[in-house]
């Protein structure tokens, strides 16, 4: 996580605002060797914890385009996450008794990773 300016930001937004928000579970498909047979790789859904919220229908640009879009967006609370764990596309978010899945060019972080906005597809 970057400390700009050496101000523990997204750890202060996390231990602030962390309570106020809602526990969300973010899943990540990884490599992995198969157990029963050390030769072949599986798939493997990994569970991440953290925190954040819903946003819906904000009208946004898309990171990397001109154009806006209306659509379900996940603010997550960059150091709720575990260390080295960043949301991606094709991930899936479960908050509020809902799995959304991130969609292509849907990260946007701030620049002291405080907060990741996840447009969901």
């Amino acid at each position: 996580m970057p400390n700009i300016f050496n101000a523990n930001i997204a750890q202060l937004m996390n231990k602030h605002m962390g309570p106020m928000v809602f526990p969300l579970i973010l899943k990540k498909m990884t490599s992995q060797k198969d157990p029963a047979n050390i030769t072949r790789t599986i798939q493997v859904l990994v569970e991440h914890g953290g925190k954040g919220f819903v946003d819906d229908d904000s009208l946004k640009y898309r990171s990397g385009t001109a154009s806006q879009y209306s659509a379900r967006v996940i603010g997550i609370l960059g150091a709720s996450l575990p260390a080295g764990i960043i949301p991606e596309p094709g991930d899936l978010i479960f908050i509020e008794g809902e799995d959304h899945t991130i969609a292509e060019k849907g990260v946007v972080r701030d620049p002291a990773g405080a907060m990741y906005e996840c447009v969901t597809e």
